[in-house]
């Protein structure tokens, strides 16, 4: 299996290496593309939600160290895919572009036909902050029950019932698993 990795990524790195400007140039036409989370924890404080008292940790829940994973498919692609990972103190933006606003190695790849998977480790870029307080300097950073309901009124997605159930406005689908996946975001 790892000879057969190894011998497709060979041939990708060749087709990489072969594309030129006008290749470039050229539109990608992608079959499927999106992101989801990997992983990851939370914590719930006990107590009742106070929507008047919002960033008080009483009911709240905390989501965090989830992985944030983005992805493209394109048309017939290769059936390996490639994932890039970043490296410390970085994100999955290294491989979106160059620094001089070229074309990343994600848009390459999937330009010579491979699906590609970009990732973001917990705590970093896109993905979620952690789940034990860090520093003081932030409300989120200090008090991670901050981002759960908190964050579900302050940003416009809906309210809390008496009872303290979200409450979803119109625009938002309702469910626990719409409500998590808000979260994990």
């Amino acid at each position: 299996m790892k000879k057969k990795f190894l011998a497709t990524l060979a041939a990708g790195l060749i087709a990489f290496g072969s594309l030129g400007a006008v290749d470039a140039a050229k539109p990608i036409t992608i079959q499927e593309q999106g992101s989801f989370t990997v992983g990851g924890t939370y914590k719930e404080r006990p107590g009742k939600f106070s929507q008047e008292n919002f960033v008080a940790e009483d009911g709240q829940r905390a989501y965090g160290d989830f992985a944030y994973v983005e992805y493209q498919k394109p048309v017939n692609a290769k059936k390996l895919p490639l994932i890039f990972q970043h490296g410390g103190a970085q994100s999955k933006r290294t491989w979106e572009s160059g620094p001089d606003g070229r074309e990343g190695f994600n848009t390459m790849f999937v330009r010579a036909g491979y699906s590609v998977y970009l990732i973001d480790q917990p705590r970093s870029g896109e993905a979620n902050l952690s789940t034990e307080a860090v520093t003081p300097d932030t409300p989120w950073a200090s008090n991670p029950m901050y981002g759960d309901k908190t964050l579900y009124v302050l940003s416009r997605i809906g309210h809390y019932d008496a009872a303290g159930n979200p409450v979803p406005n119109a625009q938002f689908p309702k469910g626990e698993k719409n409500y998590q996946a808000f979260q994990q975001s």
